[in-house]
């Protein structure tokens, strides 16, 4: 294992400008957004750098909890649903729980239509049983 990858594990929680803390956990990428984020494109390529840079642009399955975000504007999800949004991503299981969140999941899955296999949960143990099937 990359020493890069060895840091942030025993970090175990890098956080990104109060959008999102990120963790590699038992082969799985876990992005989690903070609570009333309005994601922007920035945003949304802030997300996206600090991911590959932790790491090390390898490829790994992606837990993303979305329970916090109030809004995401149209080209921050063509931009995440893009080849380059997806870039090193084996797939992508959205923890939902909220009408919000749900409506933004739904959104992202069925008109952005990312080029990586995407599934929404309500429960973070299916989603992560889900990513190990797919990994």
């Amino acid at each position: 294992m990359d020493s890069a990858i060895q840091i942030h594990e025993l970090m175990n929680i890098l956080d990104t400008d109060k959008i999102a803390k990120m963790q590699l956990e038992d082969g799985v990428f876990h992005v989690v957004f903070e609570t009333d984020i309005n994601m922007t494109l920035e945003c949304a390529k802030d997300v996206l750098k600090q991911r590959l840079e932790i790491t090390e642009f390898k490829d790994y399955p992606l837990y993303v909890d979305i329970r916090g975000v109030l809004s995401i504007d149209r080209s921050a999800r063509k931009y995440l649903s893009s080849h380059e949004g997806t870039k090193h991503a084996l797939a992508a299981a959205i923890h939902v729980n909220n009408p919000i969140s749900k409506f933004l999941g739904n959104l992202f899955i069925r008109v952005d239509k990312p080029d990586k296999p995407t599934k929404l949960f309500t429960d973070k143990a299916n989603a992560l049983e889900w990513l190990k099937k797919v990994k």
